[in-house]
């Protein structure tokens, strides 16, 4: 069954408040109910009668029902995702802002025991590219405090209409932005033991369900010169088209936040 499993929850809250991820839809498709301790047996497993676990009423143990109380158990959900479904690009639009519309529409089919739902989903993103001297943990509380997050480049034709619309906007002077625009793809680990990270370290703050990198020529190198953590965040370089480089976080660039908004027109929908 296709989908992403929830964290492990404890069945005995009287409330439970989930985050959704943006690319998971509302309705899980499934539920898990075990013991919370070691071996997490299946609740059907364990010597207790009278268990009820289904997506209609949740998890209900009754003490009144067993030999002693209920035992500890946790449940766990699963959420369809529309990472899976098939995904179309909508026109990219642009203002004289150098702000970006990213449209993407998502279908999804969903089957179970009972029927199958088809949803429709549209989603809607602005980009918006700032001329600042910003290190890149300000950068990120910039983006964070109007409501985004510093940006996510999932397709290359999202980062083309980019470096366009901010060539455009007369934005590509080193005054604007110290060579280059921070984005949200960095290295959480900064740690000073000395290892050197690759590519692979990377990872996006807000994680979508395509990820597009294109790493300038010898990047990522990790320079270590003027910072023993290395270089952990990364800049849309325009010395080299755009290209993804590796770099300090203390150094000071322009950036580029998202935006997920909340009216969205989509064409067809």
């Amino acid at each position: 069954m296709e989908g992403l499993w929830t964290r492990a929850l404890s069945a005995s809250l009287k409330s439970l408040s989930i985050t959704r991820h943006p690319w998971i839809l509302r309705r899980p498709i499934a539920i898990e109910c075990r013991l919370a301790v070691d071996p997490h047996s299946p609740h059907d497993q364990t010597n207790q009668v009278s268990l009820t676990c289904d997506l209609n009423t949740g998890f209900l143990c009754f003490h009144s029902q067993q030999t002693g109380d209920c035992f500890d158990y946790e449940i766990r959900l699963l959420c369809p995702s529309v990472c899976d479904s098939q995904t179309t690009p909508q026109p990219i639009q642009q203002t004289s802002e150098a702000r970006l519309l990213h449209l993407t529409t998502v279908t999804t089919t969903v089957s179970t025991t009972v029927t199958e739902v088809t949803i429709r989903r549209c989603e809607c993103y602005k980009y918006t590219a700032v001329c600042s001297q910003s290190n890149w943990d300000d950068a990120k509380t910039s983006c964070e405090g109007d409501g985004g997050w510093l940006a996510t480049m999932d397709t290359q034709e999202l980062w083309e209409q980019l470096q366009t619309s901010i060539d455009d906007a007369n934005m590509d002077k080193k005054s604007c932005h110290g060579n280059g625009f921070w984005i949200g793809f960095h290295d959480p680990d900064r740690s000073l033991d000395g290892s050197t990270h690759d590519e692979t370290a990377f990872e996006w703050i807000y994680p979508m369900c395509e990820s597009f990198v294109t790493w300038a020529a010898g990047q990522p190198n990790d320079n270590k010169k003027h910072d023993d953590s290395g270089q952990n965040c990364v800049q849309l370089w325009t010395k080299k088209d755009f290209a993804y480089d590796d770099e300090y976080c203390t150094s000071e660039k322009g950036y580029i936040c998202q935006k997920k908004l909340t009216l969205c027109n989509c064409a067809g929908s």
